[in-house]
Parts: structure tokens; sequence; C-alpha cells
């Protein structure tokens, strides 16, 4: 697919002021157009052709009805401009006009539950705009096929521009801020829409999220300080990413189907603070050691991730892997991201001897088996440690640290036949368990050794009772901290150290129901 090409390529936009005034006019009565008989007596000028359209200009529509302007079932040309208009659901609503003959441009909306809807038309062109504080959506496409979004402000939304149903939508040049709800851009079961050289920041999700659609271009847009992705994909296939930046978020990519991951061109151009994302697919034998700020790797094997010490800070993740067998991750340094590692269908996943510090969620492992998590320092978690869910099987979680996590060290959710032990945790949670499990036949102890885990909060008699319906106990909880062999950080060795020096006995204690 070949992004469409726009005049004026080198328009430079500047960011909104915080705040806007609005003029003061006089106000004018809401508008509800249902024919082109409507349309000649409700306009001020024009006489309905493509070379002069029925105008609405420079009205101040502030109402609490339902609809600020409303047109619908029209076949002439018109435009809506200049106009400031607040109402309580759509400041703008176009609705089943013929193609081609629906324009707005430079109004400011200021109240609706949406700012513009254009929803049964095609063709139509929004340009030059300002919305403000609309929580549903700033600008919202449904079966609006051919629409044409350019050099809008949008901010304070609940979704900036929200496109669903629809074939064929080009979103130019448009800058959205601090959305409320959902993304910046949100495309949903649409066709052959074209994102490109739009600014999204500080959106309360995602910058721009594409999900089930089919040929989308997203394209040199900029997306900052987003809390999730700057670019997110989900369940869609043939998309096109290229020479997007990113600034505290990232990029990511979510389907259950590796056929549809493949189909996705994403190119080495986007970037995190000026750094290349690392994206590959169906790589084998292969170390990946220079610097990337993340890495996600589909369909891949025997794939080595070592010595990463520069990855990204408050992103959303900052290892995806998908898809993959026997991949190794060493020797890294993850900080202050929400996910640190992710994995999905997956299998013989190793990660040892790297250093976790600050993040929401350090490992993740969904509907992967057979994988092997070890001499990992994990520090300062806001929600967990590691996480074991749907139907994950056959992990070994063994000689790491778990320290200051505010809820559980590890939580297995709908797993089974996972073994942990010969881990310290430390101050995990501020319950009676620092850990919880969910699933069936999970062993948070080896029974071969008879040897389990440390727990910090253990009274130091009797088992240890794991969280969870599962009913799982530690049954051989250890007096003592373990001795990690070696950890990715100095700073990780020096917080062990502190660790030990008020425990006076390091020599294993091994206790027996």
């Amino acid at each position: 697919m070949v992004p469409s090409l726009l005049p004026n390529n080198n328009y430079v936009l500047s960011k909104p002021d915080d705040t806007i005034s609005f003029p003061s006019y006089h106000l004018d009565d809401p508008i509800i157009i249902l024919d082109d008989v409507d349309l000649e007596w409700e306009s001020s000028a024009g006489t309905g052709t493509e070379i002069d359209p029925y105008m609405f200009q420079d009205l101040n529509i502030d109402t609490l009805a339902q609809l600020g302007i409303s047109i619908s079932g029209t076949t002439k040309y018109f435009m809506i401009v200049n106009c400031t208009i607040g109402a309580n659901l759509y400041d703008i609503l176009i609705d089943n006009v013929a193609p081609g003959t629906a324009k707005i441009r430079n109004c400011t909306l200021i109240s609706g539950w949406y700012g513009i809807g254009i929803t049964n038309t095609e063709s139509a062109t929004v340009m030059d705009c300002i919305v403000n504080v609309s929580p549903s959506s700033g600008i919202y496409l449904n079966n609006a096929s051919h629409t044409l979004v350019y050099n809008n402000r949008i901010y304070t939304c609940g979704k900036g521009i929200y496109v669903v149903d629809s074939y064929s939508a080009d979103l130019f040049f448009n800058e959205i801020y601090d959305s409320t709800y959902d993304s910046g851009i949100l495309a949903e079961n649409s066709w052959d829409v074209t994102i490109q050289y739009n600014i999204c920041d500080r959106g309360i999700t995602n910058g721009i999220f594409v999900d089930n659609c089919t040929d989308a271009y997203i394209g040199y847009n900029n997306c900052s300080d987003n809390t999730y992705r700057g670019v997110g994909i989900a369940d869609s296939n043939y998309a096109l990413v290229e020479g997007n930046e990113f600034h505290a978020c990232d990029l990511g990519v979510i389907d259950d189907n590796v056929e549809d991951f493949l189909t996705l061109d994403i190119q080495s151009n986007n970037k995190i603070d000026g750094v290349d994302i690392y994206y590959g697919e169906n790589l084998v034998d292969l170390e990946i050691s220079s610097q990337r700020p993340q890495i996600i790797l589909v369909n891949c094997t025997n794939v080595q991730i070592v010595s990463q010490d520069n990855l990204a800070q408050e992103i959303y993740t900052n290892v995806q892997l998908e898809f993959c067998d026997d991949i190794t991750i060493r020797r890294c340094f993850f900080d202050s991201s929400i996910v640190g590692v992710v994995f999905s269908n997956c299998e013989n996943i190793h990660i040892y001897n790297n250093s976790f510090l600050n993040m929401a969620l350090s490992i993740s492992g969904l509907r992967s088996n057979f994988s092997y998590i070890s001499w990992n320092y994990i520090q300062n978690g806001l929600y967990y440690g590691i996480r074991i869910a749907e139907n994950s099987n056959n992990f070994t979680i063994t000689d790491n640290l778990f320290q200051d996590i505010v809820w559980y060290g590890v939580i297995i959710d709908e797993s089974q036949h996972n073994v942990i032990y010969h881990n310290n945790f430390i101050n995990c949670s501020s319950g009676s368990s620092y850990g919880s499990d969910w699933g069936t036949n999970n062993f948070w102890y080896n029974e071969t050794l008879e040897e389990g885990n440390y727990w910090d909060n253990w009274p130091g008699t009797g088992t240890y009772a794991i969280d969870g319906p599962a009913g799982a106990f530690d049954l051989y909880p250890l007096g003592s901290v373990i001795v990690i062999p070696e950890l990715g950080k100095i700073s990780s060795l020096i917080s062990l150290i502190s660790i030990l020096s008020f425990i006076s006995v390091i020599v294993l204690n091994k206790r027996r129901k």
C-alpha cells in the first residue's frame, strides 16, 4: 500500500496553547437539517454547488440540546466554517450526506460528548479545527470512507480521533494531546487507513492504536509520554509501520495468530529517543548485543539477547517475544518501565542474570511452556515480580531475588506444573504471603531436594502458605537467604550484601514439614 500524498507536505504545526480564548459572539440557535430544502433555508450564503457551497459560518452555538449542528439526508455541497459550537451529544454531526459534499473547517468545538461526528458518509473533509474536552471522541468517523482529517488540534478528549468501520480514511498533520480515556488515534475494523505526520502526546493509554484493521499505514508520527504504547497494533494484518518517533512510550504488537504477525511490515527506522527499535522476524542462530531501546522478536529460534544496558525507561515493554523458541535473555538491565520482558506462545525461554528495577511487572509469560528464569535481581516492583498466566506450564523459577514488591513476588494464574524454589523473597507484599497461586499442581519447593524458598516473613516453624485458591504451600521454607551466584549489575550485588549484613547465618537451613 502506498500512502496518500497531500499538498503542502512542508506544513509546520505549532503546539497549541494550554487555554483557548473564544470570541464573544451572540448566541445562535442549534441547526438541524434533514434535507436539501432545510440546507438551503438555514445557510447564510452559497448555491450548493462544489465551487459555491452552502455556507454556515461565524456561528456561536452553545446549547444544552443534543446537537449543535446536525446535517443529514442532503445531496448539495456545504461548508461549516469559523464556528464555535458546544452541545450535549454532538457539537457537529454529519450523517448520510452525498459523497464529497461535506467540509468542516476552522471550527472550535467546546463541549459535546463528540466534537465532530462523520457517519455513513464518504469523502468528507475536516480541517484546521480545534476540539476541546469531548469525553468520548474529538473526531469520530463511523462508516466514513475516504474522509480526510487534516491539521486539527484535539486535546483533553476521551479519544482524539476514532475511526471505525471505515475504508481509506486519511489522518494527516493532526495534533492530539492529553487523551483522557483511550488512544490519541484509534482505528478499529477498518481498511486502508493512513495515519501520517501526526503528533500524539500524553495519552492515558496509547498514542496510536490500530485494532482489527487491514492495510493500515502508520508513518512518521511523533508520540511522546503516552502511558502505554506510542503505536500499538492488535489483530491486524498487512500494516506498514515506518519512521515513527517515540519518547517515553514504544511500539507494541498483539496477536494470537502468527500468520498475522508475519504480514506486518515494520521497518527498522522506528525510534525511541532517536535510537532504532529492533524488530526481527524468522531469525535463527543470532546474537543481539548492539544497544537498542526496545527489542521485539516474532517466530525466531535460538536468538540470544545479551548485555542490553540502554533499554528505554518509562515505556510499556522493553523486550517482547512472540511465537519464539529457545531465546536467551542474559546480563541485561531493565529500569522503570511497565513490563521488562513479556513472551507469548513461546517455548524454552531462558531469562537469567538480569537486573529489573522499578518495574510494574518484571517478567510475564503467557501461553508458553518449558521456560527457565534464574539468577535475576528484581527490586522495587509496583505490582508483581514474575507473572505466569494463560496456560503457561512447566516453568522453573529458581535462585532469584525478589525485594520490595508491592503485591506478589510471583503470581501464577491458570497455569500448572511450575516449580518455584531457592528464591529469596524480601518484603514482597503487604499481606501474609509473598506468592499467589491461581493454577493447579504447581510446586513452591523442589520435591527431590526437599528445599523451598526463603521468605523473610516466615515465622521459622511449619510450612509457608501461598495466597490464592490453589491452596498451595511451600512445604520446606528456608531459614536463611540463598546466595545467588551472579547478578547483572554491581548495584544489585551491593543491595544483596546489605541484605546479608543483617543475616547472621548464611548456611542453608532446610525446614521440613
